[in-house]
């Protein structure tokens, strides 16, 4: 699996397989790209991980829970969405 940072037009971070697979994720979850220009690229497993554990630690008022958030991020086994702009959530 890989991770795709999305920048425009939306923010969104997503584990995928490859690119075609993160765009049709992009497209189903977040916004249609259907004739507009989009933004991203792909990013390393420790950049995505950072942008998780700032999400989770910006969204509660929880102590920044290492071990959880290794366990957490490492047991996403499938592609998803892992973060997403907050102006869409």
């Amino acid at each position: 699996m890989k991770y795709y940072e999305f920048t425009e037009p939306y923010y969104a971070l997503i584990k995928a397989t490859d690119r075609n697979e993160a765009i049709e994720i992009y497209e189903k979850d977040v916004a249609d790209l259907e004739g507009e220009r989009f933004t991203f690229s792909e990013v390393n497993p420790s950049f995505a991980l950072l942008k998780i554990s700032r999400e989770i630690t910006e969204k509660t008022s929880d102590e920044l829970n290492v071990d959880k958030i290794l366990h957490d991020f490492s047991q996403i086994d499938s592609p998803e969405l892992l973060v997403i702009d907050s102006s869409l959530a």
